[in-house]
């Protein structure tokens, strides 16, 4: 995580200096390729020393992330939750549905990050025979269908109070720290919906996989730690640069920097969603303890 934390500083700081206004140049693509792509190749390495069971599982949630997200984000950006600004870098060209070729690159390997970081837990809780934590899996499901209950009644509650008659023209604006905001169609808040009902969604599906296989809490705690400032780190250089920048029609309005707060709960998504998957076809194929 030091590396990946170092690669993502100076890529922030090199492409500052190497794309603007007068000069653009890509920089999602490069961003993919220098700070998602080698420890997604890492992950691969590390799948395939752990068995292949593991090796298995990662390619499975890989594709199945694929499967789910590709459909999703094409529907999500045709129905104005976010559009792409070139201000600043320039994309590469060619779409698919209005959506960047980078798009499709992005979730799959930002996903997988979550199982590396699972798969290094896993390791370090192995060689030093730690225990998990004492919480009984009666108190962990009750508190999965818990967060999941509260997930779906906010989103039920955002849809019943929608105000569908405000439409703004589309518009594009900086605030006075140069960040880019968008606005454009009525006031639905589809964004801030979607993504109470898919944290709502993901908490029933690890709900689901630890009713099939226990998870290692000490495993997945730490995991979800790491991961989330660095799905919020990697959201708000792609926001600040224009490469997605979201819709305050379809979001909330509370914003940190150019990112709207839902996204914090969403990043929850790619923590549950893997190791749900992952662990579920491990599990299937026979294997059992940590990976």
């Amino acid at each position: 995580m030091v590396s990946w934390f170092a690669a993502y500083a100076a890529f922030a700081v090199g492409i500052h200096f190497l794309s603007g206004p007068a000069h653009r140049l890509p920089g999602y693509l490069p961003f993919e390729l220098a700070c998602l792509l080698p420890w997604n190749i890492v992950l691969f390495v590390k799948a395939a020393r752990r068995g292949a069971a593991v090796a298995i599982a990662v390619l499975v949630t890989t594709c199945f992330v694929m499967v789910v997200t590709y459909p999703a984000h094409i529907i999500t950006t045709l129905n104005l939750h976010w559009a792409y600004f070139q201000d600043q870098d320039v994309l590469i060209g060619p779409m698919l549905a209005g959506v960047p070729i980078e798009e499709f690159l992005f979730y799959p390997m930002t996903i997988n990050l979550a199982v590396l970081i699972y798969l290094v837990m896993c390791g370090f809780m192995k060689e030093r025979r730690l225990a998990d934590f004492p919480l009984s899996r009666g108190s962990l499901r009750a508190v999965l269908l818990g967060g999941a209950a509260v997930f779906a009644l906010l989103g039920i509650w955002l849809i019943a109070s929608g105000n569908p008659g405000s439409v703004a023209p589309a518009a594009r604006s900086w605030d006075t720290f140069g960040l880019p905001h968008y606005s454009e169609g009525p006031r639905t808040r589809g964004w801030t919906i979607l993504c109470m009902f898919s944290a709502a969604s993901n908490l029933v599906l690890l709900w689901l996989a630890e009713l099939f296989t226990p998870m290692t809490l000490r495993a997945v705690v730490p995991t979800a730690a790491l991961y989330l400032p660095v799905c919020l780190l990697v959201d708000l250089i792609g926001t600040s640069r224009g490469w997605w920048v979201f819709n305050a029609q379809t979001s909330s309005g509370l914003w940190i920097g150019p990112l709207p707060v839902e996204e914090l709960p969403m990043y929850l998504t790619g923590v549950m969603l893997s190791i749900s998957v992952f662990e579920t076809t491990r599990r299937l194929l026979g294997e059992r303890g940590l990976p």
